[in-house]
Parts: structure tokens; C-alpha cells; sequence
């Protein structure tokens, strides 16, 4: 009866341990508790917040490209690699003719936008105009695009499904997005 009993208490602590991993990475990970950080560049005039659960990387990929990259530490390890898209990225492009925004992502293949099928939602970001449009394959990926002074700003979401953790967390890093002199 001894052994039943120590053989029921370690399946009831690991049991409780699992449980508790499971609501910890739900709620730090897929929830993403907003006990955020933030991100300024005062050279990209944008400021914005982010959850405490992901990682950032700032990378200049091309003269007129800075990106800035979020990372759950869950895809980094298991899914994230050179080809798979972060979960989150914010792309920042030079625009120095100053083309429309509906310009620049019709001509600029880097926007993704031709994938889209041209549909896209009008709205605004910070009091600027923006475009959200839907692309790509096999990620379910939404670009939300605006044009600020000499800059266009691509936020991406990519992510599985339109309902995800992911997707909230890129929400609301919209709604925390500022431009203009950050500090």
C-alpha cells in the first residue's frame, strides 16, 4: 500500500506540474500578459509596446530597410527558422519621392501587397491613413501599411489562424503605436 501511495503522489505532483507549466506558458506565451516593454527609435520616429513574453531584434536587411522582429521564445526554439516569419514585424522603408502609399505598395514587390489580391480595409493608425490586407501562404499573414513623412511603416502579423493569441497581441501593439519625436 506504501508504494501505491508514493506511486499516486508523484503522479499527482507531476500531474499538479504539468498543470501549472501548461497556465504559466498559457498565460505568459499564448495570453501574453501585457507586463510589457516598450520600443522607441527616435531615427524611425515610432514608438510602440509590446508583451514581456516576446523577443525583439532590430535588423537593417537593405540601405533603405530597418526592420524589427518579435519572437515568442516557444517559435524561436521550435518552429521559427531563416525562412519562417516572425510571429510579429515591423518593416520600416526610406521613401524618399514620396509616393502615395497605395503607390508604393502596388509598385514595391517588398509589400507583399500583390499576394492580397488588392482588397484591402481602410483605416487609421495613430491619426494616419492605413491599408490592412490579408496574404500569403501557407501563413495566414495581415499587413497593416501607413505612410508617415518620408517613411512607410509595415506592421505583419503571421500567424495560423484569425482568432489566435498572436494575432490579439499584434492588436494591440497597433493600438500602443506612436509616431513622431519618441524619446
Amino acid at each position: 500500500m506504501a508504494r501505491w501511495r508514493k506511486s499516486f503522489v508523484a503522479t499527482l505532483t507531476v500531474s499538479f506540474g504539468v498543470t501549472l507549466a501548461y497556465f504559466v506558458i498559457s498565460g505568459l506565451i499564448l495570453g501574453n500578459a501585457w507586463v510589457g516593454k516598450s520600443y522607441s527609435n527616435s531615427g524611425l520616429h515610432l514608438a510602440f509596446r509590446y508583451p514581456a513574453s516576446y523577443s525583439l531584434e532590430e535588423q537593417v536587411s537593405e540601405l533603405d530597410h530597418f526592420a524589427v522582429y518579435l519572437t515568442l521564445p516557444v517559435l524561436s526554439i521550435s518552429f521559427f527558422s531563416p525562412k519562417t516569419p516572425p510571429p510579429i514585424a515591423v518593416d520600416v522603408y526610406d521613401n524618399p519621392g514620396n509616393q502615395s502609399l497605395m503607390n508604393w505598395l502596388q509598385s514595391d514587390r517588398r509589400s507583399s501587397f500583390r499576394l492580397s489580391g488588392g482588397t484591402t480595409t481602410v483605416s487609421a493608425l495613430s491619426g494616419h491613413l492605413t491599408y490592412r490586407y490579408d496574404w500569403g501562404s501557407p501563413y495566414v499573414s495581415t499587413t497593416v501599411a501607413t505612410a508617415v513623412g518620408n517613411k512607410i511603416y509595415l506592421f505583419t502579423v503571421d500567424s495560423a489562424g484569425p482568432d489566435n493569441a498572436v494575432r490579439n497581441d499584434f492588436s494591440f501593439l497597433l493600438g500602443s503605436v506612436k509616431f513622431g519625436k519618441v524619446s
